[in-house]
């Protein structure tokens, strides 16, 4: 974790979602990062090493899950939380344990920042428990 203040990686392709989810995280004290596919997050994962990321599952071209097992294989310490407005069973079963949780679409906003003040609060000891 690198500390205060937290960096946020919003990846998603609907525009309004990354506008209202970094609109929050920089309320929070974040510095924030967007991406609209899974190509941007992995190129933004390995330029800002953010401390919490919320991807969308659904992109064009390279996905969510896709992205996920590239970031995954980084062995960086980041948060993942996981976006899909689909309840995909098996795009769910197939997400690891540990530091990647998942969140239904719409989400409530007060969740987005519980995620990231708990994160904030908690630095490298933390647990957050979503979805």
């Amino acid at each position: 974790m690198s500390g205060f203040p937290l960096k946020v990686l919003i990846v998603d392709d609907q525009a309004g979602v990354r506008h209202l989810l970094e609109a929050v995280a920089q309320e929070e004290g974040c510095q924030t990062f967007t991406g609209c596919n899974g190509f941007e997050a992995v190129d933004q994962v390995k330029k800002n090493q953010p401390d919490l990321i919320f991807m969308d599952i659904r992109m064009p071209g390279m996905d969510g899950t896709q992205a996920l097992e590239i970031i995954l294989q980084m062995g960086l310490d980041i948060e993942i939380v996981m976006m899909t407005a689909f309840a995909e069973k098996e795009v769910l079963d197939k997400t690891p344990s540990g530091r990647v949780r998942y969140l239904i679409k719409p989400f409530d906003i007060e969740e987005i920042r519980s995620i990231i003040r708990t994160l904030a609060d908690n630095g490298n000891n933390r647990q957050i428990s979503v979805g």
